[in-house]
């Protein structure tokens, strides 16, 4: 019976908070396959390039990128498999009374209520949100010595000046669900300069960044959903006139065809569904 341990093909996504050491690139061979036989040589392509990180020692295979080209020949095609094999370093394992104590000091520097943050008490550099919280609250971190402050992905709302005059505040990582940012959430943060606002967000108050540094990615982000909302509103205004004047809803443009087939807008090609 066949018991070797194969090397996972993974990407830095599946390895999160693991550290690793990269020992070098792999490659499988280039070889011609038929056209209906993609599936089965992609997997023998994976194959070698396991075979060749298990010879480095390596735990897993990382960024995996594929060549298809066309070989010359008709309906055949050459394929080669390219990835970097890493060992993974193994982390120092907490005692279960170790994690238990850790995570009691995160509480007791956090008063939460509910599904509510309402006040960080604590004096630490880092701070980690516990899963379950939902709404960071009004003045929660106000004028805290906080450096970075890691949100859990069941944040949906941070609240008013949740995080105002943090003037130590450098990171903050926004969880991808999350919804609102309302006024001055992160006012005077004077050197808040790595934040990416994720696509969940349906409301930002225009005074949420005031007085931190400028950010060209923050600034291009806002400037589009600024322009996002007020064509949604242009748009909520005129479709009932476009409905009545019989023209599309969507862009105002006006409809063609119809004799033997549907109408279409000939200005952005949605059919007339009214």
């Amino acid at each position: 019976m066949d018991t070797t341990v194969q090397t996972p093909v993974v990407t830095t996504g599946d390895l999160p908070g693991q550290r690793y050491e990269v020992l070098g690139p792999v490659s499988s061979m280039g070889f011609n396959i038929r056209g209906d036989a993609c599936d089965r040589a992609f997997e023998r392509g994976v194959s070698r390039l396991q075979e060749k990180a298990q010879a480095l020692g390596a735990d897993a295979v990382i960024g995996l990128r594929q060549n298809l080209s066309w070989s010359g020949r008709q309906d055949s095609w050459a394929m080669q498999l390219y990835g970097t094999a890493v060992r993974i370093i193994p982390q120092e394992a907490e005692t279960p009374e170790e994690a238990q104590a850790a995570e009691e000091d995160r509480r007791e520097d956090l008063v939460i209520a509910g599904e509510d943050l309402l006040r960080y008490v604590g004096s630490e550099a880092e701070v980690t949100i516990p899963a379950g919280v939902r709404t960071i609250g009004p003045e929660a971190f106000r004028d805290s010595g906080v450096e970075r402050v890691i949100l859990p992905d069941t944040v949906r709302v941070i609240r008013e000046n949740a995080f105002a005059g943090c003037s130590a505040l450098t990171e903050v990582v926004l969880p991808p669900y999350l919804e609102k940012i309302a006024d001055g959430a992160f006012r005077d943060c004077s050197v808040l300069r790595s934040i990416t606002l994720p696509a969940s967000l349906q409301e930002i108050a225009a005074s949420a960044f005031d007085g931190c540094p400028e950010d060209p990615e923050r600034e291009d982000y806002l400037r589009a959903r600024e322009i996002q909302a007020r064509d949604a509103e242009y748009l909520r205004t005129r479709r009932p006139l476009w409905r009545q004047n019989g023209r599309c809803q969507y862009c105002g443009g006006f409809f063609k065809g119809g004799l033997n087939g549907p109408k279409i807008c000939s200005m952005c090609g949605m059919p007339k569904d009214y």
